[in-house]
């Protein structure tokens, strides 16, 4: 992908760069101002996380439309709060999906553990949010209260950015793809996982096996939901928050020290964590 070579204004350049950090990773940023343009990137190990609303369309039906617009500009910002909190990459809204990474553009080992406790707690704020239920006569649903969808899946990926107008920052694979149909295949504010996810993250959060369940263009995949934080491992009874032996589990698990380059980009609870504990941890990353 080209960009333009004409020389900018510093004033200008700056403003510029500005513009594009709001729609571009930073990295990519740097690359496009540098190179004029960018090379696509594979990443090995990388986690992929998409939500849906449920039923959006009948929402769409009883909803005028600047309501309908603001409640989903509401969820996506609180998606992007949380996203950022735990150290996860945007990528895009689809309509009423919305689409992130972990572990690009920031290789970290710890991707599927992250997306798996950002997606537990979105559920949780969600719950926190609740309004008075206002529900359509003869259909299960909540105009008020909007029910989403959560699929997880662990795999390579491939990234760039395609357009000339209007730049695009996406990924691509199969592991987009099994996401997506993660997903579809879930159920109303339940988080489905891969069974590579599974594979990941079995060790901190308790799962339950689904079987294994026929995707469309992919084949048999084996499905889990994951329930919460395993229990001596949690700070609540439901499993939403994790405690001080998560987190030193986790430290050891990743490797992870107040030195390590990877700190920045962890879930803020863990970079909390080891200013008030440098001693805690794993060797360097």
């Amino acid at each position: 992908m080209a960009a333009s070579s004409q020389k900018l204004p510093v004033k200008s350049e700056d403003c510029y760069r500005e513009t594009l950090l709001n729609i571009l990773p930073d990295y990519i940023v740097d690359e496009l101002i540098r190179n004029k343009s960018v090379h696509p990137k594979v990443f090995r190990h990388s986690t992929v996380l998409f939500t849906d609303v449920v039923s959006f369309s009948r929402l769409a039906v009883h909803l005028d439309p600047v309501t309908l617009i603001r409640r989903l500009n509401a969820y996506v910002t609180l998606h992007d709060r949380i996203m950022e909190e735990f150290g996860i990459e945007k990528i895009k809204t689809i309509g009423d999906s919305y689409m992130c990474v972990s572990g690009i553009p920031n290789k970290k080992q710890s991707h599927a553990v992250d997306c798996c406790l950002a997606a537990l707690n979105l559920l949780h704020v969600l719950d926190e949010v609740k309004r008075e239920a206002k529900t359509v006569k003869g259909e299960k649903l909540d105009l008020n209260n909007w029910s989403f969808r959560i699929g997880i899946h662990t795999g390579p990926c491939i990234s760039g950015v395609i357009g000339y107008k209007k730049y695009t920052f996406d990924i691509w694979g199969d592991s987009v793809n099994i996401a997506a149909r993660m997903e579809a295949a879930g159920a109303p504010g339940k988080i489905n996982i891969s069974e590579d996810t599974y594979k990941e993250v079995k060790d901190l959060f308790d799962c339950t096996y689904r079987g294994t369940q026929e995707v469309e263009k992919i084949g048999p995949v084996e499905m889990y939901f994951l329930n919460r934080i395993r229990s001596q491992l949690s700070e609540d009874k439901e499993g939403f928050f994790p405690n001080r032996e998560f987190n030193r589990n986790y430290c050891q698990k990743f490797k992870i020290t107040p030195s390590s380059p990877l700190l920045p980009a962890l879930p803020h609870f863990i970079q909390n964590y080891m200013r008030q504990n440098p001693n805690t941890g794993g060797l360097r990353v």
